[in-house]
């Protein structure tokens, strides 16, 4: 871990963050007529970069970030793909408190250091 040096726990074998994937933000336009909305091409380490809508207000092109995939579960709701403000979008980034995260941020995207593997 980069905070405390200490090596990286493995994986825990943990459905609830089934379809968590880390992503790095690589292009980011608003959403036309829409204040708060932006739309990201997010790579996720697969073949094409994930569409997805946000109004988390903390994010830039490069950032890192974790997203649940369409058919992931988030507070037991279903992700899926969908059309926001008229833009496809085919997850969700979380804020920290969706992954247990403590100390704030809630709203705004979950960011990790660039160390993290996408995917």
């Amino acid at each position: 871990c980069e905070a405390c040096e200490e090596p990286r726990p493995a994986a825990a074998d943990n459905s609830e963050y089934a379809g968590y994937v880390v992503g790095e933000i690589k292009s980011m336009e608003d959403v036309a007529g829409k204040d708060k909305l932006r739309s990201l091409e997010v790579d996720v380490g697969k073949k094409s970069p994930l569409k997805i809508v946000t109004n988390a207000g903390n994010i830039s092109v490069g950032n890192r970030v974790v997203v649940a995939t369409a058919g992931s579960t988030v507070n037991d709701m279903l992700i899926k793909k969908t059309v926001v403000g008229g833009c496809p979008s085919e997850g969700m980034l979380l804020d920290p408190p969706a992954l247990g995260w403590v100390g704030g941020g809630a709203g705004g995207a979950a960011l990790v250091p660039a160390s993290f593997e996408l995917g």
